[in-house]
């Protein structure tokens, strides 16, 4: 077929520019200030305007801007541009060999690998991009490389043998343990992959590999074969993370666990995530988390209700754990309670505002450590119509649905009882100021002026702090007294509210 190369105008769609440059392989980067194109360089910038040449450490890296050879076919206008222009690397007698080609941009363009070849060799990450764009006619429009140069006056004579290579890296301490070696094999060696580009030299590749998973290595050696010197150990044990979201159905709102208020998925922060056998890590505020895994292998994921500030056990029976097992990166994502119970949901519910109660309070002061345990939350315990704080053993304890009451894990209940911890944790006095500081601390963080909503039925709430309207001095029980300091802070809210606005009033008074 003719060849027809006219500089024919093609209109090219900077549109998904950035994904099309990623699926060809190569990246590009800021043209080098003082390098010197070579001269095919130069003449294909003059042959096609707009074109421009990018270049790193003085060598052409990519070539892109405009339309550049066209042909009938997408194959044929990468071969053509190669023949054309190919000495627009900059490389002395450049040899390639296709590896494969591909359509990418949902068939947009085909994009063409090359594998570069030297001195009858395999050249240890030469490669090359060419990008066509389809359509007619077809159109090059990007080229890249990271391609080697041979050295000016010849490749030395293979002085060391593959025998003798073999046995030097063998020898060193760091390798002598590896059991599984393979036979070396001639490469060209010039970049050891991580940025660092040495003269190109005729080099022995092999591999040494301890196959025992639990303790698996693998690295890749190249050694001169002109003087028998190791040039690069590769790393092949690549190390991939697991990552993955937390998730568990609890009561929303301030709302116990009662029909009408069903539970929903809720991020759950600060829960413990771990690898069976190997490393920890804790979901952060939305619920993700990464964990550092030295392998690619699978892994069995185990997550429990467990976390940095609370530790939920379920009175007489397991607490709930799930496992699974993934690829790295994953993701592992995990539901607890996902065809909900009382007696999970509450579980998830003494989770969940144990820990943003810790939050809420330490967001405000960030400096105090005092609450920085992961403290026991017991839920389920068989008793009805109530919850307390003990310090022996320290923790917040709720109970279970009956006797005219709903399960008390839930909002601002676990608050007032985190509330005690706070003031115990502060070597206050609990009485009434410890009743009136763990409503207090609910009524702000939930923005409730109700402790205990509807505890015992619709309606049936234990403490309504505006309607109380408790005035000093006051005397009787603790919990009837401790209404007056939450008053106060409610009080302070409203007067906040009224001249600052809503949302700014109520950061000020938590703030307080």
């Amino acid at each position: 077929m003719p060849r027809k190369d006219d500089g024919a105008r093609v209109v090219v769609c900077a549109v998904g520019g950035l994904a099309v440059l990623l699926a060809a392989g190569l990246a590009t980067a800021a043209p080098a200030a003082g390098d010197v194109l070579p001269p095919a360089a130069l003449e294909l910038q003059n042959r096609y305007a707009g074109v421009q040449v990018l270049t790193h450490d003085s060598r052409v890296t990519a070539i892109y801007g405009a339309p550049m050879t066209t042909a009938q076919t997408p194959d044929q206008a990468a071969a053509w541009w190669l023949e054309d222009h190919g000495a627009a690397f900059g490389v002395d007698d450049l040899e390639l060999r296709l590896a494969d080609s591909h359509e990418v941009s949902f068939g947009r363009f085909t994009v063409f690998g090359y594998e570069q070849r030297m001195d009858g060799l395999p050249v240890e990450n030469g490669i090359a991009r060419i990008l066509v764009l389809n359509g007619n006619p077809n159109a090059v429009v990007y080229a890249a490389g990271k391609l080697a140069q041979p050295p000016a006056g010849g490749f030395q004579p293979d002085a060391a043998t593959a025998e003798a290579a073999l046995a030097g890296v063998q020898a060193m301490k760091d390798y002598a343990h590896l059991p599984q070696w393979s036979q070396p094999e001639l490469v060209i060696f010039y970049d050891d992959g991580e940025g660092n580009i040495i003269p190109a030299v005729r080099a022995w590749k092999f591999r040494g590999v301890q196959p025992n998973l639990d303790n698996f290595e693998s690295y890749t050696f190249f050694v001169d074969a002109a003087i028998g010197r190791l040039l690069h150990a590769r790393n092949e044990v690549y190390h991939v993370d697991v990552t993955g979201h937390v998730n568990g159905m609890a009561t929303p709102g301030t709302r116990p666990d009662v029909a009408g208020n069903s539970p929903q998925s809720t991020n759950l922060p600060d829960l413990r995530v771990r690898i069976s056998g190997g490393n920890t890590a804790y979901s952060d505020r939305n619920g993700d988390f990464v964990i550092p895994n030295p392998g690619t292998g699978s892994v069995t994921v185990l997550a429990d209700l467990i976390g940095r500030w609370a530790t939920v056990t379920n009175n007489g029976a397991a607490t709930l754990q799930l496992t699974q097992n993934v690829v790295p990166p994953g993701p592992a994502n995990f539901l607890f309670n996902p065809t909900p119970s009382e007696l999970n949901t509450s579980q998830v519910n003494g989770f969940n505002h144990t820990t943003s109660t810790h939050n809420f309070y330490k967001d405000r002061a960030p400096a105090y450590t005092g609450l920085d345990i992961a403290l026991t939350c017991n839920t389920n315990l068989n008793q009805t119509c109530n919850a307390y704080f003990t310090t022996s053993p320290l923790s917040i304890n709720f109970f279970r649905s009956g006797g005219g009451c709903v399960n008390s894990a839930y909002s601002s209940v676990v608050a007032h009882e985190y509330g005690h911890f706070i003031v115990w944790a502060q070597n206050l006095a609990q009485g009434a100021f410890g009743e009136g500081y763990g409503d207090s601390v609910a009524i702000l963080q939930y923005d409730d002026g109700i402790v205990g909503r509807d505890f015992q039925g619709t309606g049936g709430h234990i403490r309504n702090i505006p309607a109380a309207n408790r005035q000093y001095p006051c005397s009787g029980e603790v919990h009837f007294c401790g209404e007056l300091l939450a008053g106060v802070w409610w009080d302070i809210k409203l007067q906040l509210q009224a001249t600052q606005g809503t949302q700014l009033g109520l950061d000020m008074t938590r703030q307080l």
